[in-house]
């Protein structure tokens, strides 16, 4: 999806029209791209002018941005991943991903906990807490800056996850982040949905990071990095997490090991 930044209007209707396809190519599950209503504006205005526009556009959950998606995922029947936005809660900011049903009620709101140093400067404060949602199996929540975390992925596989939905915020830097979303997929042995978009700058220049889908055994399924919108449908392996008392006995042994080594 191409994101225009600011633009909140021409983003949503995109959006639902995107959507409103994807229903008819009979997905369950909709996953759109982080900052998906105003774009990542912190990365691309400076910083003071950046700050006052997070600030500007920032809103409650539930509220207008997230009403829309529940309209959306009313009329069409599927559920919708999308995020993260700029959620206030109070004083604080933060960037939440949202999981809406196809009843247009929202089941869970993820906070992004590892914070890049632009989403620092413009004041979004970090969540604490990670997130599944249960459909055809368990997913977890990822979002941006996660990714380069290896526990964050590996909390949510020791908890149960059959599977991660990740967000890439698109910059010129994060085309790396395609080749951490398999790393994290091979090293917990779980499918990765990750999730780019294409912005087109405040110069009009595009600027894209490739969304995918990722198997730990069969490597990636299906990319889109032809620099056009387009709509990926994906069938999902599903992949047995290994047993929870399996994962924690490797945990414990390894820390072990590093505390042996520290003394």
């Amino acid at each position: 999806m191409k994101l225009r930044l600011g633009a909140r209007k021409l983003n949503i209707e995109r959006i639902k029209k995107f959507i409103k396809e994807a229903k008819r190519r009979n997905a369950k599950i909709a996953v759109i791209p982080s900052l998906f209503n105003i774009g990542p504006v912190m990365n691309y205005y400076p910083r003071e002018k950046a700050r006052i526009v997070v600030r500007n556009y920032a809103e409650r959950v539930p509220g207008p941005t997230t009403e829309h998606l529940a309209v959306i995922a009313l009329e069409n029947g599927l559920y919708i991943v999308a995020g993260p936005l700029v959620e206030r809660a109070g004083p604080r900011l933060f960037l939440s991903t949202v999981i809406i049903a196809p009843d247009g009620t929202i089941i869970d709101k993820y906070r992004k906990i590892a914070l890049s140093r632009e989403d620092e400067e413009v004041g979004i404060s970090p969540g604490r807490e990670i997130v599944h949602f249960n459909l055809d199996r368990k997913y977890g929540i990822a979002s941006e800056d996660d990714l380069l975390f290896p526990e964050i992925v590996r909390c949510l596989s020791i908890t149960g996850a059959n599977a991660i939905l990740a967000s890439i915020r698109v910059t010129r830097e994060n085309g790396v982040f395609k080749h951490i979303a398999v790393a994290r997929s091979v090293e917990n042995e779980l499918p990765v949905i990750a999730i780019g978009g294409i912005v087109e700058d405040i110069e009009g220049n595009l600027v894209e990071v490739p969304s995918m889908v990722i198997d730990p055994h069969e490597g990636v399924l299906t990319v889109s990095d032809h620099g056009e919108e387009q709509l990926l449908i994906t069938e999902i392996p599903l992949r047995s997490s290994r047993p929870l008392v399996s994962r924690w006995k490797i945990g414990i042994e390894s820390l072990c090991k590093l505390a042996k080594r520290i003394e």
